[in-house]
């Protein structure tokens, strides 16, 4: 996997745009996209408060992820 500070917003673009046409329903596309986005976030180099305040949005991402699965 090449590093993520490698990556250009076309490479990262080209990925999210696989991800659409592999046949997965909304909800899943959505829960994919938000758990790349989230993965991207933790190799960001951002504020230690912001960093904290994301982590708090990813695990309600998490919460919100499970019960549109069904879990």
């Amino acid at each position: 996997m090449p590093n993520v500070r490698e990556l250009s917003a076309e490479a990262i673009k080209e990925a999210l745009y696989h991800i659409h046409h592999k046949g997965l329903d909304p909800v899943e596309e959505m829960i994919a996209v938000g758990e790349a986005v989230f993965h991207i976030l933790q190799w960001a180099d951002i504020e230690p408060s912001l960093r904290d305040t994301l982590y708090q949005l990813e695990k309600q991402f998490g919460f919100y992820a499970l019960l549109a699965e069904g879990g």
